[in-house]
């Protein structure tokens, strides 16, 4: 990978990356290869005007397959002048542009093809990871541009080419925009295709001015709904296609079922907590467990971003910002492209660790409980009152976010329990005074394995009918366009309901979880039980754990024993499963769309 130079200014929320041949100057193949290549320069109409009005409010660079240095028309001095050539016509004409970043390297598997010599320095053996339809050379962009990924609202990639689109596809906050040019009318059917896949995350242009009413549209302040939006008490799987067709093709085959990894995962760091909550669902597992292995864990991490793993939850056994090297894996998962949450019980969220964490999040969690610190002490059982020290904290994380423009979304949460109902609404007060974004108000769900009892049962009943509290019109009232309040009542209510299926249909596919110790378990709830165990990756690698025997032999007591009557009630594949068994076992008519 080769970039052209580095540049520093003001935060923007939105990055645009162009194609160059093809999409920013005509191109009639590997241009630059002719030595007259300046006299064939020809810009497509309005290339120029709309990158300066971009400039205005988006950060602009150029991101470009180069394989004609592969395959020896011109070397990769010819792309940079031609790139510094283009630069001084764009600032003559007051466009800028933020950098320029193209990738000369090509896999091994395509230089066998095209009769490359394999020797050759731009011979990659895997994929190379700055070439487009990979994120490599983005991630080289923000980074020039003292920004991360997750920084930017969006990121739209232009080109005439699937890897552009499929370039956007591949970042969580990416927007791809098709150019139809003279040359590309063979692609635009594979294109529409996976913009169907893909609702509201591919559009089509024929005139590169059209980019500037699309990129204005898309980021129009819309109001979020977070639980409507963020699929919260449903599912998010009909926005993974490809997985569950690869899903469909592995019920009845290993070999396509062990390529099959995660789209989420769930990753302990610490065994060790400095709460006792009362509803704690993994009290059984103990709390003094120590911390996971740093090196480990990344290489863990590594072969989860390889195997293809969307996201990953840092949560688990004990409180995760315990662990001493909290900050290096969160921004370590984060750059290999993974999608990063936290959940904790924000006593340490320091202003440290807010500035190194808050860039590389999705969204942060705090499991509050209470409105007022003597209830917070009982459920949460402390050694000292904590809360008003939490509720500091989180004044932090809010202005951090606030002033250095960051994308990550700041959320509550309580468990609603008869001990706390009363106090819901001071702590909806609170949060949004401080400046969250939402809190979620939750069942309690008992754990089969947890020593906890206390709350085995309770009924929400009283919570959602009129003649009950109606805690949640009340509840709707702190609602506006900066704050809101979920209050999760298609959960709660399905505790009132027979599980509608009786396999397991997620397992072992979409989830897993890594304890504390090294363990990989198939399914999180199931921590403890050996059936459920897949290998440790102190011991061996993810790939290996994942693809291994141990797995196979599980996915087969999966697919013809397991029945869920032992399962805890609304896991998290419960809908996931609902989805699943309705595609596996679908009712009559289903042709008739």
């Amino acid at each position: 990978m080769i970039k052209k130079r580095k540049n520093k200014q003001q935060a923007k929320d939105i990055l645009i990356a162009f194609d160059r041949d093809g999409t920013l100057i005509y191109d009639d193949g590997y241009f630059g290869r002719k030595e007259n290549w300046k006299e064939e320069i020809k810009f497509y109409k309005g290339a120029i005007e709309t990158i300066k009005v971009l400039n205005s409010f988006a950060d602009v660079i150029v991101a470009s397959n180069q394989i004609g240095v592969a395959l020896g028309f011109y070397g990769p001095d010819r792309v940079e002048q031609i790139n510094k050539y283009l630069d001084d016509i764009f600032k003559k004409q007051g466009a800028k542009i933020d950098g320029w970043y193209f990738c000369p390297y090509v896999e091994r598997k395509w230089a066998v093809k095209n009769g490359l010599n394999l020797k050759s320095h731009w011979v990659k053996q895997s994929f190379p990871k700055t070439r487009k339809p990979q994120i490599g050379m983005i991630k080289l962009a923000v980074t020039d541009l003292n920004r991360t990924i997750n920084s930017y609202k969006k990121i739209f990639i232009i080109g005439d080419s699937l890897d552009d689109i499929k370039m956007a596809l591949n970042l969580a906050n990416g927007i791809g925009i098709f150019f139809k040019n003279r040359k590309n009318s063979n692609l635009i059917k594979e294109a529409r295709i996976l913009a169907s896949a893909n609702p509201n995350r591919i559009f089509f242009i024929n005139h590169l001015s059209t980019a500037i009413k699309i990129i204005k549209n898309e980021m129009k302040d819309k109001k979020t709904d977070y639980r409507k939006d963020y699929q919260i008490d449903y599912h998010k799987l009909m926005f993974h296609p490809e997985r569950l067709a690869s899903w469909l093709k592995a019920q009845n085959s290993w070999q396509e079922a062990k390529k099959l990894y995660p789209l989420y995962v769930e990753i302990s760091l610490s065994g060790i907590c400095n709460h006792r909550c009362r509803f704690c669902a993994f009290d059984y597992l103990g709390y003094d467990k120590g911390f996971a292995n740093f090196q480990n864990l990344k290489r863990a991490i590594k072969d989860l971003a390889k195997g293809g793993v969307k996201s990953v939850l840092f949560s688990g056994e004990g409180e995760p910002l315990l662990y001493p090297k909290v900050k290096e894996i969160i921004r370590y998962t984060n750059s290999l492209g993974i999608d990063v949450a936290l959940a904790t019980n924000g006593t340490f969220l320091t202003e440290d660790i807010l500035i190194n964490i808050l860039p590389c999040l999705k969204w942060l969690r705090v499991s509050l409980d209470a409105g007022t610190a003597e209830t917070h002490m009982k459920i949460h059982q402390t050694k000292t009152q904590e809360f008003d020290k939490i509720i500091s904290n989180l004044q932090k994380a809010a202005k951090i976010k606030k002033k250095k423009n960051l994308q990550c979304v700041l959320g509550g949460q309580l468990i609603l329990l008869p001990d706390n109902y009363k106090e819901v609404k001071i702590l909806a007060k609170k949060l949004k005074n401080i400046g969250f974004d939402y809190l979620a108000i939750k069942p309690y769900s008992q754990h089969p394995d947890s020593f906890n009892r206390e709350y085995s049962g309770l009924s929400y009943k009283k919570y959602l009918y009129p003649k009950g509290i109606n805690l949640k019109d009340d509840l709707e009232k702190f609602n506006d366009d900066n704050f809101q309040v979920i209050f999760r009542e298609t959960a709660m209510k399905k505790l009132e309901e027979k599980r509608p299926y009786s396999k397991c249909y997620a397992i072992p596919y979409f989830w897993a979880h890594l304890t504390t110790n090294g363990d990989v378990y198939s399914c999180g709830n199931f921590i403890g039980n050996k059936k459920f165990n897949l290998g440790n990756y102190n011991k061996k690698s993810f790939k290996q754990i994942w693809e291994g025997d141990k797995r196979k032999k599980h996915w087969q007591f999966m697919r013809t024993k397991f029945k869920t009557i032992n399962c805890r009630e609304n896991c998290r594949m419960d809908e996931i499963n609902r989805y699943l068994e309705r595609l596996i076992n679908p009712p009559e008519h289903v042709n008739f769309i």
